[in-house]
């Protein structure tokens, strides 16, 4: 009975070059997956380094452009006033390094701070958490709002020449007016009554026209007020001589130019405070980056 058991146990023997060869695939094989595994490994972590050397290379050349940005808006702030009587000053600064960035993608450029054995004694680091916070937030919100921004200067720029031409044109027609006005008078009869009248507004004019000083459009449209007060408070004068004075065309075209400038006014005004918190917000963005510059390695 033993040897028959023997016998069995025999026959199921292997063969020691079997059993070597069964050894080495099987060692081939998990020398394979070891081998693949570390190489992709090593390729996570190049493109992890890859990224943070882009971060790295691309950030103080953004911060830098957004400070001269913040330079141009706050020059373009300082003309933005109704009685600027200067060409508005702008220039847009490209900023490519916004785009670099973002195109890293949230997840990846996550990866590259966040993972990897190289990244495991600051991953829970509160700072670097924060800086990274920082960081995409900010490059996130400047990705939609960098070139809108230097776009909007651009067409406030013309949308602002178009309201000074308006304004100029329609503050320009009852100055005209009254300047003809005053010349068809020569060698006329008048009342001695309507003679003041005329005396009065000559002298407002020439007070005006000819005192050497800038005409802004503020005075402009301070002395085409003064010009219709003063028809009002004389108009019993002025409708005994309705010939010789347009009255009603007069004063709709004084209307029409005092709300031409107030117009130009207000918008100019909400331009500013438009672009005044855009300041504010560029400069938040390059406080919040360089707090990222400095604790992202």
């Amino acid at each position: 009975m033993e040897s028959n058991f023997i016998e069995i146990i025999n026959g199921f023997s292997v063969k020691s070059d079997t059993v070597f060869s069964v050894s080495t695939s099987i060692f081939v094989f998990i020398s394979g997956i070891i081998v693949n595994e570390a190489l992709k490994a090593f390729g996570r972590y190049r493109k992890r380094k890859f990224n943070r050397t882009l971060v790295k290379l691309n950030l103080p050349l953004l911060i830098e452009k957004l400070e001269k940005q913040k330079i141009e808006f706050e020059t373009f702030v300082k003309h933005l006033y109704v009685d600027n009587m200067e060409s508005i000053p702008y220039t847009a600064i490209n900023n490519p390094h916004i785009q670099i960035i973002y195109e890293i993608g949230y997840s990846e450029l996550h990866k590259a701070y966040f993972s990897g054995i190289e990244n495991l004694r600051s991953s829970n680091n509160q700072i670097k958490v924060d800086s990274y916070g920082k960081l995409w937030s900010r490059v996130n919100h400047l990705q939609m709002s960098y070139n809108k921004n230097k776009d909007e200067a651009i067409s406030a720029i013309e949308r602002i020449r178009i309201l000074q031409d308006e304004r100029n044109t329609a503050a320009r027609t009852p100055k005209v007016q009254i300047e003809k006005f005053l010349y068809s008078l020569i060698g006329k009869e008048v009342s001695m009554e309507y003679k003041g009248f005329i005396v009065n507004l000559q002298h407002m004019t020439n007070s005006f026209f000819l005192n050497g000083g800038i005409q802004t459009p503020t005075s402009v449209n301070k002395f085409l007020l003064s010009i219709n007060q003063y028809i009002v408070q004389n108009l019993g004068i002025v409708l005994k001589r309705y010939d010789l004075l347009d009255l009603s065309g007069l004063q709709d075209n004084i209307e029409w130019a005092v709300y031409k400038y107030g117009n130009e006014k207000k918008i100019v005004e909400s331009t500013n405070s438009t672009f005044q918190n855009k300041i504010n917000t560029l400069s938040d963005n390059i406080k919040d980056l360089r707090y990222a510059n400095n604790h992202l390695k």
